[in-house]
């Protein structure tokens, strides 16, 4: 078992959209990011949604990571269930973070849901998991630069 110090970051990605600039590089712009120590010992698919709950969001569209070292346009990674969050595990492992944006239905946002460790909204019974550490400290997507010339 590993212990805090061993935990990874996740940077969760949410709120914003992908996009091509002018120049034709895929971007992701107007969301915000938040980092999440996590056990990658103890990471699921199911996990990921929860930590959108966290964010403040009910349902989710589709997960994605990235390849660290490649653009968004060539290492963007769709999760689709824990065979994929095993390798976006190998990576946080070697580079001790990785990126995870998902896509959400706009109309559905609400405030983080506290709920009681291991009981459901409708009292059905979950199962127990240690509880994933989220820092306060929100990051904007910067802006996208122009590769215009200036006037």
């Amino acid at each position: 078992m590993s212990t805090f110090f061993d935990n990874v970051t996740i940077r969760f990605w949410h709120g914003g959209s992908f996009k091509h600039q002018d120049n034709g590089e895929l971007v992701y712009v107007g969301g915000k990011g938040r980092n999440i120590k996590v056990d990658t010992d103890l990471l699921c698919y199911w996990e990921l949604f929860e930590f959108a709950n966290q964010c403040g969001y009910i349902t989710v569209d589709g997960f994605y990571y990235l390849v660290s070292g490649l653009s968004l346009e060539n290492g963007l990674r769709k999760i689709e269930g824990d065979e994929e969050v095993v390798e976006l595990i190998k990576i946080a492992n070697e580079y001790r973070h990785v990126d995870v944006y998902f896509l959400h239905n706009e109309n559905v946002v609400c405030n983080p849901i506290q709920r009681e460790e291991g009981v459901g909204k409708d009292g059905e019974s979950l199962p127990k998991s240690t509880p994933s550490q989220i820092t306060d400290k929100v990051h904007e997507t910067p802006q996208p630069k122009s590769t215009r010339g200036k006037k």
